[in-house]
């Protein structure tokens, strides 16, 4: 009888830091790491991508860049980094992905969920106690909470 290789799967992660981090105020490094640890459990990492306000995001430089994210400001407004996450997820998305990390617990999310979904890939949500929109809970194959 021939063994059975466990492929790892091939995860793409996109998080809106301004809807995942507790308090954007405080040291941010142990958070993220706690939050890409997470990521990590669900496989190989293909991609890595955060998006918040021009200020968050200045103070997240260092840790963002030792848990290897890449890191974008959003244009501003409301709802501007769940905007420009459905835009990345929608058109940089890696074909090599099966499994997409949202890390947003916003209900904008689901529709954006459920095409991956139909598309075959398995949607990991990862969101805040608390902060878990049903509509998106509903979407997604497993929710991670934090």
């Amino acid at each position: 009888m021939a063994k059975e290789i466990a492929v790892p799967r091939r995860v793409a992660a996109y998080l809106d830091v301004e809807n995942l981090l507790h308090d954007p105020t405080l040291d941010p490094g142990p958070e993220l790491e706690a939050i890409v640890g997470s990521i990590r459990a669900e496989g190989d990492l293909v991609a890595r991508v955060a998006v918040g306000a021009k200020d968050l995001m200045a103070r997240l430089v260092p840790a963002l860049a030792a848990s290897g994210i890449r890191g974008f400001v959003h244009a501003g407004g409301r709802d501007a980094a769940d905007a420009e996450l459905i835009r990345r997820i929608t058109d940089q998305l890696p074909a090599r992905a099966d499994t997409v990390v949202i890390g947003s617990g916003d209900h904008c999310f689901a529709p954006v969920a459920r095409r991956l979904r139909d598309a075959g890939r398995r949607v990991v949500v990862l969101a805040r106690q608390g902060c878990l929109s049903h509509e998106l809970y509903v979407a997604a194959d497993t929710v991670v909470l934090r």
